[in-house]
């Protein structure tokens, strides 16, 4: 009896298929390191993000929920969290920022 409830398991579980449908997305850097990998799902993204510094080193680690970030953490070159937070209910709960971040848009004087 318990065997054949192993191979039933067994069968049932081989003839599992997902249904969600969700396109890995790779881009490498030049030396040949993971650039970046993150999942769509009917064209947004959907589930794990990650960015990667050419060293391997996580950059960028986001969980989207069809195209829209509900958790996110941006580290430096030297591990140092710059960005950790969550989204629940609208709200942001973290580190949202650090004195060390460079802007990216220009001074207005």
């Amino acid at each position: 009896m318990r065997k054949t409830t192993k191979i039933l398991c067994i069968m049932l579980l081989s003839s599992c298929t997902f249904s969600n449908n969700q396109e890995v997305v790779k881009g490498y850097h030049d030396n040949g390191n993971l650039s970046y990998l993150y999942y769509l799902q009917d064209g947004k993204r959907n589930g794990s993000y990650k960015e990667y510094y050419p060293s391997g080193k996580i950059q960028i680690e986001r969980e989207y929920v069809l195209d829209s970030i509900v958790a996110q953490k941006i580290t430096d070159i030297n591990g140092k969290v710059l960005v950790n937070y969550k989204k629940r209910n609208g709200r942001l709960y973290g580190l949202l920022g650090s004195s060390d971040c460079i802007s990216v848009f220009p001074m207005v004087e």
